[in-house]
C-alpha cells in the first residue's frame, strides 16, 4: 500500500511540473496539487489507522475472574 502511494505522489509531482512549465496546462497543475494534497492525507489516515490496529492486536485481555 505505501508504494502505491509513494507511485501516486511521483506522479502528481510530475504532472504538477508539467502543468506549471506548459503554457495552457496550469489546470494540470492545480489538479495535481489538490490530489497531491488528498493522497498525503489518505495515507496518513491509513497509517493512523494500521497503527492503532497493531497496538490494539498487542493489547492484553484482562483475566476473567467470573469463572470459578
Amino acid at each position: 500500500m505505501l508504494s502505491i502511494i509513494l507511485l501516486l505522489i511521483i506522479i502528481f509531482i510530475a504532472a504538477g511540473i508539467i502543468g506549471f512549465v506548459v503554457h495552457g496546462l496550469f489546470w494540470l497543475f492545480i489538479l495535481a496539487a489538490v490530489l497531491f494534497a488528498l493522497t498525503i492525507v489518505f495515507g496518513l489516515m491509513t497509517a493512523g489507522s494500521r497503527r492503532e490496529r497493531r497496538r490494539a492486536s498487542h493489547v492484553v485481555p484482562p483475566p476473567d475472574d467470573t469463572k470459578e
